[in-house]
């Protein structure tokens, strides 16, 4: 049998004939008490959720509490410049030690049917551009079903 407690309020100060046990409950059930100062709430489903939460318990939206990493998108507090999980500024700015990598171009593999960066690609003479990790489990393939008199062009 489950026993469920709803605490309204917990007085301030135990009666001086309280049990001692009494007591320590009554400490513990203080400390559990939440305050109207202690929530915020959801702009968008107007759940109240306890301080400190960034986002709500109920629809994941994030309290007006925080600010959005435009690099990585994670939900940080108001009261940090940097962002907590990659460091970037607030402004946007990347961290000082991350070195901002050019954008290389790209070409569509066939076979995993992906953009693939210009270092990843094989080019057979066919002609055909695939990316090196498909080139390579395609001949792994034909060397395990015995194909390797004749590899064709996999396209």
């Amino acid at each position: 049998m489950e026993l469920q407690v709803r605490v309204e309020s917990v007085p301030e100060q135990a009666e001086p004939d309280v049990d001692p046990d009494e007591r320590v409950i009554l400490e513990a059930l203080r400390e559990l008490v939440v305050t109207e100062e202690d929530l915020w709430t959801c702009h968008l489903c107007t759940y109240r959720n306890q301080n400190g939460a960034v986002r709500c318990e109920m629809c994941d939206a994030a309290s007006e509490a925080v600010w959005t990493c435009v690099r990585c998108t994670m939900a940080n507090s108001t009261d940090t410049s940097r962002c907590d999980m990659c460091g970037s500024a607030r402004n946007g700015e990347a961290p000082p030690w991350i070195e901002e990598v050019k954008a290389e171009e790209k070409f569509y593999c066939g076979i995993c049917m992906d953009d693939v960066v210009e270092s990843n690609k094989c080019s057979l003479a066919c002609e055909h551009d695939y990316c090196c990790d498909c080139v390579r489990s395609f001949v792994s393939l034909e060397i395990k079903e015995a194909r390797v008199l004749n590899i064709n062009c996999p396209g």
